[in-house]
């Protein structure tokens, strides 16, 4: 099955405010989207949706599909129970030009019975098994609203998954969800463009005019963690964990990617001056400047502050890359099949079967779904562009 990869600007999605930090509903700068279609056995099933929800969800489903086509540069893949239309699960391919470009970055969501009066709930989970924040707006310990506390305590074989804080989900400030108006095209893209953005510090109250310099020390920071953890982490998937949903998506977006353009883009990283211009004019205060500022942000400072202090940051950037190397050279072998993924042409992913798996949305999704741990059953779809 080939998805659809967009070609073209992004533009609004749908109405309403999506932003992150109380920002405006509209997507900014062109955001690219793919996805694909698949069904499995379905498992035990959620109590019956009402027909209005059922047809509002699945004419989102096939809106989500028109969005999807219209996108260019960063990728969004997104994968629904066959059980329950109310368990999804989204795969977020940051645009280049951001920190978290090359990163694979998933989402659980749940969408409340009597969507769409509600926003869904939402928690993210790739966050190192809650050691990683990776934006003032993403939580990695379970904190941020009431979904991702309860994802944080719950997430068992998976790790820590933490709260979003966005206006749409009515978990930050904000024009918020309106049932009349909003939908999940809108959400997505939303994350995209307002999340994964060219500057993340920004979204934090307070640190919206920080420096230049404080600004590429938190991005080098998160460059550093989206290559150990969402690239890393993502492929070399621990064997206890159940295998993903979009394993097939992560391999073959690393085949056709990672020594096109996301390996020399690292390396260029790796060769930049961490500080800045601004942060050598300051002297030592301007340093710690730059460092008091994201310290809120960084979960594991001293790590941080040796690789950077001691001029280590090209070093370990090196070391990182060079594991990376080994792991997609390992894919080679593997081919385009298998795994739930195919090959395909540069520019467009193709995806196979792959069910959603026992209990993996956490209790935030039984608990919006209204069902029990483990109500997303064996079944699954992916949208097809």
């Amino acid at each position: 099955m080939t998805p659809a990869h967009g070609q073209g600007g992004g533009g609004e999605a749908g109405g309403g405010g999506g932003g992150a930090g109380g920002g405006p509903g509209t997507s900014g700068g062109g955001t690219g989207a793919a996805a694909s279609t698949s069904s499995a056995p379905s498992g035990p099933a959620s109590p019956p949706l009402s027909r209005a929800v059922m047809k509002r969800i699945m004419l989102e489903v096939e809106n989500l599909k028109d969005h999807l086509r219209n996108m260019t540069d960063g990728q969004i893949f997104v994968c629904f129970s066959e059980a329950s239309l109310l368990l999804w699960k989204v795969l977020f391919l940051p645009s280049s030009g951001t920190p978290y470009y090359g990163g694979c970055f998933e989402f659980h969501l749940s969408i409340p019975p009597d969507y769409p009066n509600h926003p869904p709930k939402c928690v993210f989970v790739t966050t190192g098994g809650g050691e990683v924040r990776f934006n003032p707006n993403l939580y990695h310990n379970g904190k941020g609203d009431e979904g991702g506390r309860e994802g944080g305590r719950e997430g068992g074989r998976e790790g820590g998954r933490g709260g979003v804080c966005l206006s749409l989900l009515g978990t930050w400030s904000g024009e918020p969800w309106d049932p009349a108006h909003s939908n999940l095209s809108q959400l997505f893209i939303s994350i995209l463009a307002f999340i994964f953005t060219t500057e993340p510090l920004r979204n934090e109250p307070g640190l919206e005019a920080s420096s230049p310099a404080t600004v590429a020390l938190y991005n080098a920071y998160l460059r550093l963690e989206t290559l150990r953890t969402a690239m890393i982490g993502t492929l070399a998937r621990p064997p206890a964990l159940p295998p993903s949903e979009f394993e097939g998506v992560v391999k073959q977006h690393f085949r056709e990617a990672w020594a096109r353009a996301i390996r020399p883009d690292l390396m260029q990283w790796g060769e930049r001056e961490v500080l800045g211009e601004e942060g050598r004019e300051g002297g030592k205060e301007g340093g710690k400047e730059c460092w008091a500022a994201i310290s809120g942000q960084i979960t594991r400072m001293g790590w941080f502050q040796q690789a950077v202090g001691k001029k280590r940051y090209k070093a370990m950037m090196k070391a990182l890359v060079e594991s990376m190397d080994a792991l997609v050279a390992g894919l080679e072998g593997e081919g385009g099949e298998g795994g739930g993924g195919g090959g395909g042409d540069r520019g467009s992913l193709q995806t196979g079967a792959s069910g959603m798996r026992d209990g993996s949305a956490g209790a935030v999704a039984s608990e919006a779904s209204g069902g029990g741990r483990g109500s997303l059953g064996g079944g699954g779809h992916r949208l097809e562009g």
